[in-house]
């Protein structure tokens, strides 16, 4: 907990997944609660809770 991550964006259409400069990931947010071995909570920068959670698969580690 209190790791920073960044989610992969979901909506993106063809078009601009073919872009090479397309950004891919957002965030950084802050992982507040773990609810499996491989299921998490996130915060954003302003303290706001994700009603959802996300699954390892979206997440990756964010290194500053």
């Amino acid at each position: 907990m209190g790791d920073r991550v960044l989610k992969k964006l979901e909506a993106m259409s063809n078009i601009e997944r073919r872009r090479k400069l397309t950004l891919k990931w957002d965030g950084p947010f802050r992982v507040m609660r773990v609810i499996k071995f491989n299921t998490y909570h996130v915060q954003d920068k302003k303290g706001k809770n994700f009603p959802l959670t996300w699954h390892f698969d979206h997440l990756k580690m964010y290194f500053n």
